[in-house]
């Protein structure tokens, strides 16, 4: 408690979220509407700013547009460095290799031993195999498969490849020695995969297995009789600082493409863009008959039904950003205006007593709306009863430091009739802080209730009126309110 303010428990105000929220709700009116006008707003900008591609010269098919040589060069350089952007983007999207963790790369070592192969056919099968992972023979197998490996085939190809180690001078002259006539021969090789995780190196291997026992048969017929045989498969995480630099040299250079790109065009002019335009979607139109892919051209963004998109897109942007920056301009106001807001507001920040409160005039403009306030009125008027008797007070003021309108002084007529009916000499006092007239009033009854309305009264204004009544010796047993939901 603050010993120069005693009429007060607290100097620090707690936010009350739940009737926050509540008034917020009451003005859904005003949310639709900024809501609505943000739409509009955001719409026909998203409108205009499309209709302003839109609005390009169009080239009608077999149409041209003469440029000088070196306008014809920027708009190729453009059309061309668009077409890498289209395919780094699409790599990088679609690659395992850019995807996976550089400081804990997944890699599975396959080592498989090629036995009862004659020895002149040895080489034969161990290259079989060798050019089978290493140039897409595998990757088309994989793909074939289906469930995760139906990838493109330049990205399954990157994360495997396959080696051989070469035995020392002595080591082979000793075998060829010791191979003499129709020895079998045998011989070894690896499978290095990259994975994502070891759950994925592990179903990567299993599918490598399947493929090259598969792919056996065939070279089995085509190089010689052998027996493949997987002798050992390892997994290891290690770090790979190459695969880093690449993944970062991928990225930057994107980057810095889509930024020359975009100082190009933006160079352009009308008849350059409309030329620009056409060829880049004629190039999107050869991209998705190479690999079939589904890509949206530049016409249709530019086209009416791209601007109505665009419109539609940017209109529901602006209705939820109308209704996010309303919601945030009245949480600011509801905050940091100094209002008295609620009844459990002032019971739990004042030491005097709250009454009670009367509802608005929107609150009781129904039948069954005076019913409740004429309830609460009566509420009000015990209570005020019950404390004046326990104090033995006779005569009263019910004051109030703003003008009242006429609902509010009949209501004030009305609880101080029925406390006169009491036996308590009850009078109504309006503006008490600053009209003079009443101050001589004020200190011959001794004894006020401070009036307040929700919303008007602010805590500085009951904190002046405190102050004023302590300084002369006027007593303030309580509060009431008008405009109070309780």
């Amino acid at each position: 408690m603050n010993k120069n303010n005693d009429w007060k428990k607290s100097e620090e105000i707690e936010i009350d979220l739940a009737d926050l929220i509540k008034r917020l709700c009451m003005k859904w009116k005003q949310i639709l509407i900024c809501a609505l006008a943000f739409a509009v707003l955001a719409g026909g900008y998203g409108y205009l700013k499309n209709k302003s591609r839109a609005d390009l010269p169009q080239l009608d098919e077999g149409e041209e547009i003469e440029l000088t040589q070196e306008e014809q060069q920027s708009v190729l350089s453009a059309v061309q460095l668009q077409a890498e952007n289209a395919g780094l983007e699409q790599y990088l999207e679609t690659s395992l290799l850019m995807k996976a963790d550089p400081y804990h790369k997944h890699k599975t070592y396959m080592l498989y031993s090629i036995e009862q192969a004659d020895r002149r056919d040895v080489q034969k099968i161990t290259e079989s195999y060798l050019s089978f992972v290493m140039y897409g023979g595998a990757a088309d197998a994989l793909k074939k498969t289906g469930r995760e490996w139906d990838l493109d085939k330049s990205c399954l190809a990157e994360i495997m490849t396959a080696y051989q180690r070469n035995y020392s001078y002595p080591y082979q002259v000793a075998v060829e020695e010791a191979a003499g006539g129709d020895m079998q021969a045998e011989a070894v090789f690896y499978i290095d995969l990259t994975a994502l995780d070891e759950q994925m190196a592990v179903r990567f291997a299993d599918a490598m297995q399947e493929v090259l026992e598969a792919h056996a048969t065939q070279v089995k017929k085509q190089a010689g009789n052998h027996r493949l045989k997987l002798v050992s498969t390892e997994h290891a995480v290690v770090a790979d600082s190459n695969l880093q630099v690449q993944q970062h040299d991928k990225r930057a250079q994107l980057a810095a493409n889509k930024e020359s790109l975009k100082t190009m065009t933006e160079a352009f002019s009308e008849t350059q863009l409309a030329v620009y335009e056409k060829e880049t979607q004629l190039a999107g139109e050869q991209r998705e008959t190479d690999d079939g892919s589904e890509t949206e051209s530049l016409e249709e963004e530019t086209a009416a039904g791209g601007s109505l998109s665009s419109a539609v897109r940017y209109g529901i942007l602006g209705f939820a950003g109308g209704m996010f920056l309303y919601c945030c301009i009245f949480g600011c106001w509801y905050l940091f205006r100094d209002t008295v807001k609620s009844a459990r507001e002032m019971k739990e920040l004042y030491t005097f007593p709250f009454y009670g409160g009367i509802p608005s005039k929107k609150q009781i403009s129904a039948e069954s709306g005076v019913q409740a306030g004429m309830h609460k009125a009566v509420q009000l008027v015990n209570r005020v009863r019950l404390a004046c008797k326990k104090q033995e007070i006779t005569r009263l003021c019910l004051a109030s430091d703003f003008a009242l309108d006429d609902r509010e002084r009949e209501w004030m007529k009305l609880i101080a009739g029925q406390l006169k009916e009491s036996g308590i000499d009850a009078v109504s006092a309006e503006n008490a802080g600053s009209d003079t007239a009443l101050w001589d009033m004020l200190a011959e009854t001794g004894t006020v209730i401070l009036v307040c309305r929700m919303g008007t009264t602010t805590h500085r204004m009951i904190d002046d009126a405190m102050r004023f009544y302590r300084e002369n010796g006027v007593a303030v047993i309580g509060a009431m309110a008008f405009a109070c939901e309780e």
